[in-house]
């Protein structure tokens, strides 16, 4: 056996580990499988809209999961049909004192 183990030949391999070719295979590889998740998903609702699934993916019932008591407090209770006032706008003369007109301008800049 060789006790003098020559350090050289084995450090090479340890430091090609972290590459630009492993970056760049790991960038592509995590895009491509988050481009497939997003294009299935999509495609998966696009079928489901076009009626183009087996029917397990479709809900027979479509009762609510919510109890009827629920269900009614959740609903707003109807509009009057009175029509609300139109809004006033108050004289500024009763107003607090604030800028005057010529503070108040806006300026075309």
């Amino acid at each position: 056996m060789n006790s003098h183990m020559n350090v050289s030949t084995v450090t090479p391999f340890i430091q090609n580990l972290g590459g630009p070719e492993v970056a760049a295979s790991l960038i592509l590889g995590t895009f491509f499988l988050s481009l497939f998740l997003i294009l299935s998903v999509a495609a998966f609702f696009y079928l489901k809209r076009a009626n183009k699934l087996p029917k397990i993916f479709y809900r027979r019932n479509k009762a609510s999961v919510l109890q009827p008591s629920e269900t009614a407090s959740m609903i707003p209770p109807p509009a009057s049909s009175v029509r609300k006032p139109r809004y006033v706008r108050r004289d500024r003369s009763r107003g607090p004192p604030g800028p005057g007109p010529a503070d108040s301008r806006v300026s075309n800049v």
